[in-house]
């Protein structure tokens, strides 16, 4: 299996701490990764967007192709929102891998892939530092943290999404799951759906509108030469045959068999002294051409 699971990271090249942007991409993208191993998603673009919608906080584009997140608060683009935040939005944004409406299904599914990203929290996993030798990436993150408070930072946001959940309707989790939700009437369930796929559709964007905004946030954008490094190791097989065949390419053209054999054809080049055009008549027969001039 590859182990290079986002190819390449863009962020926005005009907007305060944008190393701290790039920082935050490449860290969501390592606290998913075993999740997105398990599943054999291999995303070519992670990039950041700040839409002017504020309620936008993520695109899928055809359905895997480019995942773009919101990193910074709509009315405080200087600074940034929590890592569990951005998170549950690259969660959300990868069920649309699978699933594309806000149905049943897709919560469904969502619910399944948030309950392994807390699995991987209790396991004490706080994902990987492979950027720096020395020192892990990010601001305000705990790592290597003991499993105990791995477990309550885990419990924590769990509560945190299920109390989000009951309050919208049911968002991440399945219809009728909680003690709570069996207390309601189907009419209520259902008004709760509702008022969560809306609010999803308003936070979520796809479509032509998707491939829009993932345009416009490309010409603010900036790459970055972590893309060519992780190109480098490309999850896709197409991908590296091209690179293994333009790097031969060239070598190819540049060691082609007639050079070697020209050289030994241009020493009697050399006797051009002596007339040309008897050395061009006689072709191959180069010892009677000196006998016909003396």
């Amino acid at each position: 299996m590859p182990e290079v699971y986002v190819q390449s990271f863009t962020h926005l090249k005009d907007r305060k701490s944008a190393d701290k942007a790039l920082e935050m991409l490449r860290r969501v993208a390592s606290l998913v990764k075993p999740i997105m191993r398990k599943h054999s998603w291999v995303l070519p673009v992670l990039a950041e967007f700040f839409p002017d919608n504020p309620n936008l906080l993520g695109l899928n584009v055809n359905m895997g192709h480019q995942i773009l997140v919101r990193l910074r608060p709509p009315h405080s683009p200087d600074s940034f929102l929590p890592e569990e935040d951005v998170v549950q939005t690259m969660l959300h944004e990868l069920t649309h891998n699978v699933h594309g409406p806000h149905d049943e299904k897709f919560y469904k599914f969502l619910a399944e892939l948030q309950e392994e990203y807390d699995a991987l929290q209790r396991s004490g996993y706080a994902g990987e530092g492979f950027f720096s030798k020395g020192n892990r990436l990010g601001t305000n993150i705990s790592h290597n943290i003991p499993p105990h408070l791995a477990r309550a930072q885990a419990v924590a946001a769990a509560e945190k999404r299920r109390n989000l959940s009951q309050t919208l309707g049911g968002g991440g989790r399945r219809l009728g799951g909680g003690t709570e939700d069996r207390a309601l009437s189907l009419r209520e369930r259902a008004k709760r759906a509702a008022e969560r796929r809306l609010l999803d559709e308003r936070s979520c964007g796809q479509g032509e509108f998707a491939q829009r905004e993932a345009d416009k946030a490309a010409k603010e954008s900036v790459g970055n030469k972590v893309i060519d490094l992780t190109l480098d190791s490309d999850d896709e097989p197409d991908v590296p045959t091209v690179h293994n065949a333009s790097a031969p390419g060239p070598s190819k053209i540049a060691v082609q068999p007639p050079k070697p054999v020209s050289p030994s054809s241009l020493p009697p080049r050399t006797n051009r002294a002596a007339p040309s055009s008897s050395s061009l008549r006689t072709g191959s027969q180069s010892k009677p051409p000196p006998a016909k001039l003396v």
